[in-house]
């Protein structure tokens, strides 16, 4: 439990730690996929639209490569890594979903050889991996088809490598942050602190000091991911922030826009505080009148800083009207994942230096997080995320029923029209009869009326048809099955 030695060659290394690392690693890839099968079992599937609407760009992508999937406002690379899996392993919305798993449980490792090389003792490098994976918001969502729950294990580990006294680590942290900001905004941030804090590091007493190279090079891995894109902007749109742009857009459109003052009252400060009581009861735990010797005292200070920068900009990015636009608890998980982190190796380094009472702390402080993960677990998962199961079921029926040139026009509800898209494994072929983008005005939709229908199919040359409670469909169409309150058919 004291401060771990140093091996003399990495192969000393592997002949001590590799089964311990191997067992570790089992475990947390377990306790991840158990945790996406129970969330699933339970009933959630997706946290909102924006889940099936990255599906079919990742489609997109595995049938026709370009360099910008989306050409939008969304970072590339989740869309490379999936569309290039779904190159191998075909387009299904299983490919999509077994992907976003796998990637989810190989995270849980990554954060763990962060805090193992950070200097975290095994056991607790375990308890704070575990706990991050098995927090409410994390766990589901990291069930969910989306990069959020990797990209902030990307965004933390970056950040808890700046605690290694080897400098050069800064390049694996500049790494680590490189790949998370060209997934999602919300490293930014931290990508800017993570340069800053490896250009001005000064090594311990008694540690390597880091070479001008190498703080030029974890300087500039760390930076790339957002100067890439900005180029990548300016090229292709003409303004380097249009992507800031298209988001403050997107979010007046929805009534989401800049909420000035208010933002720092609410918003992120708000969902921080909703998860902090177990970290807090953890954390005073690890307090409580235990003075650690000198050699075992270890600075979080840069993690923490590069934790705090994250979530600072995240509030001025809410009252600027330019943050997330659902879900604020989500793009604060890399705080968390580095605050648990940093308490769990507190209290184990508290206890390995007292002799009573241990077994009473460790119980106090798992019931605490046990406690508190069951309440918050059932505030929020009722009515947390969407449930398109039914339009997922018209996107399977379409998939297996349709020919694969047969186009298919569908009457959009809501943007619930993305899991039949994402479902069918084919969203080129789906046409929309009206958009539905805050931004454009409002279309009127040619379900409303036969003639007007006919038209559209004769247009679009459409062979199926996909609406809900339309009496034109069953007009211009003969109705090939019913799921619930949709209704698909082939034109006559």
């Amino acid at each position: 439990m004291g401060e771990r030695e140093p091996e003399a060659t990495a192969a000393g290394w592997v002949r001590r730690h590799g089964r311990e690392a191997l067992a570790a690693a089992a475990l947390l890839i377990a306790a991840r996929a158990i945790a996406t099968i129970v969330a699933q079992k339970c009933g959630f599937h997706t946290l909102s639209d924006d889940d099936f609407a990255r599906i079919t760009i990742a489609q997109a992508f595995a049938r026709a490569p370009r360099l910008d999937p989306s050409a939008t406002s969304w970072l590339p690379l989740p869309f490379w890594s999936e569309g290039a899996a779904m190159m191998l392993l075909g387009r299904s919305l299983v490919v999509a979903q077994a992907f976003a798993a796998t990637m989810s449980a190989a995270s849980c490792v990554v954060l763990y050889a962060a805090s193992r090389v950070a200097g975290v003792q095994p056991r607790a490098a375990i308890a704070g991996s575990l706990i991050c994976t098995l927090t409410p918001v994390a766990l589901l969502v990291g069930a969910a088809p989306v990069p959020d729950f990797g990209v902030a294990v990307l965004c933390a580990s970056a950040l808890i490598l700046l605690r290694a006294n080897d400098p050069r680590w800064r390049i694996a942290s500049g790494v680590l942050v490189l790949m998370a900001t060209l997934c999602r905004y919300e490293p930014w941030p931290a990508a800017i602190a993570i340069a800053v804090m490896a250009w001005t590091f000064r090594a311990a007493e008694g540690c390597p000091k880091p070479s001008v190279h190498t703080r030029w090079v974890a300087c500039a891995l760390a930076l790339a991911g957002p100067c890439l894109w900005i180029a990548w902007n300016a090229h292709a749109h003409g303004d380097p922030l249009h992507f800031h742009a298209r988001v403050s857009a997107y979010r007046t459109a929805l009534g989401a826009g800049s909420s000035g003052l208010r933002a720092l009252l609410s918003g992120y400060p708000s969902a921080l505080a909703a998860d902090a009581p177990a970290l807090l009861v953890v954390v005073l735990l690890g307090w409580s009148g235990w003075r650690l010797p000198k050699g075992a005292r270890c600075s979080w200070s840069r993690p923490l800083v590069g934790a705090l920068v994250v979530l600072a900009a995240l509030v001025l990015a809410d009252a600027a009207g330019s943050a997330p636009t659902h879900h604020p608890e989500r793009a604060l998980l890399a705080v968390w994942f580095v605050g648990w982190i940093a308490a769990s190796d507190h209290l184990d380094r508290a206890l390995s230096v007292r002799k009573r009472g241990r077994l009473a702390i460790m119980v106090a402080a798992g019931l605490a997080v046990l406690a508190f993960g069951v309440y918050r677990m059932s505030s929020i998962f009722t009515g947390y995320g969407v449930d398109r199961q039914d339009e997922v079921r018209v996107g399977a029926w379409l998939s297996a029923n349709t020919g694969a040139d047969d186009r298919v026009l569908v009457d959009p509800v809501d943007y619930g029209y993305f899991a039949i898209m994402a479902a069918s494994g084919a969203p080129e072929r789906v046409v929309l009869s009206r958009g539905l983008d805050p931004r454009a005005a409002k279309m009127p939709s040619p379900f409303e009326s036969a003639s007007a229908l006919r038209a559209r199919v004769e247009q679009d040359r459409v062979t199926w048809l996909v609406a809900s409670e339309r009496a034109s469909l069953r007009e211009v169409a003969e109705v090939r099955v019913t799921l619930m309150k949709w209704e698909v058919g082939r034109r006559n």
